[in-house]
């Protein structure tokens, strides 16, 4: 994992735009917290409908990580009222659900990376050691849900990706511990950020209903969904509080 993220840290920094009167620049690492989102998981009605069954011992359950990270690069100007720009490379929460019917079951587990790309405003004041920043922004996030099934009818392992730009904006402060290194607390709220189209080269995730409710199904990538059939979602979008450390390695002062 060092070696993905310093490949990733070093494709990066010359994708960085120099921002208009730019004087420094240097490094982020943050954390991010929220639950991430259960998806279309918990509307899966595959082990009550089985727990009917005398003798059964279906059971479900579904796990949502509450932290992510990101390591980016940017750059900005130091005056008072000024711009800068950033770009990384992070991990979302993962969740993962997992259904067993007495010994044999699935299990679907989202691996989620982003990469995210920001403008943001920054407000020096002339006396402390605190800035003010507001920003836009969007990360492009590329989802992926790894299936592992048990069941004799769908025995074996797959994959269904998507990818998507979600926008986003930010606000926060910064607190200079010394003039190389900083705390910054913020937060970002994500928009339009539902991901329905997660397939693979032959089979897609979708939800399917009948007397039972829904229930989640694999099903082939082609063709319009049955009058039964929907697709399958996580949502992205909402609000993130994330803390990071900044390293400061170029100052042209």
């Amino acid at each position: 994992m060092k070696n993905r993220i310093a490949a990733y840290v070093m494709l990066l920094l010359p994708l960085v735009p120099p921002a208009a009167h730019a004087e420094t620049s240097g490094m982020e690492f943050s954390g991010a917290v929220w639950t991430m989102d259960g998806a279309d998981f918990g509307k899966d009605k595959a082990w009550q409908k089985a727990s009917m069954f005398p003798g059964d011992t279906a059971s479900f359950k579904i796990k949502r990580d509450k932290i992510g990270g990101a390591i980016s690069v940017f750059t900005e100007s130091e005056k008072r009222f000024g711009f800068g720009t950033s770009l990384g490379y992070g991990l979302m929460p993962q969740v993962s659900y997992k259904v067993d019917f007495g010994g044999t079951g699935y299990t679907l587990t989202n691996k989620t990376s982003c990469i995210p790309l920001e403008v943001y405003l920054k407000f020096r004041p002339e006396y402390g050691e605190y800035r003010l920043f507001a920003g836009v922004g969007a990360d492009y996030i590329m989802a992926k849900t790894d299936a592992v099934s048990t069941l004799s009818y769908l025995y074996g392992k797959d994959s269904f990706t998507q990818n998507k730009i979600v926008p986003h904006v930010s606000a926060g402060g910064e607190w200079f511990v010394n003039k190389s290194l900083s705390i910054n607390a913020g937060a970002k709220y994500f928009f339009f950020g539902v991901l329905d189209k997660l397939r693979n080269h032959k089979e897609r995730l979708v939800m399917a209903e009948d007397a039972d409710g829904e229930h989640l199904r694999i099903r082939a990538a082609s063709g319009p969904l049955a009058s039964d059939e929907r697709p399958f979602k996580y949502d992205f979008s909402g609000l993130r509080f994330n803390i990071a450390l900044r390293l400061y390695f170029i100052n042209l002062d």
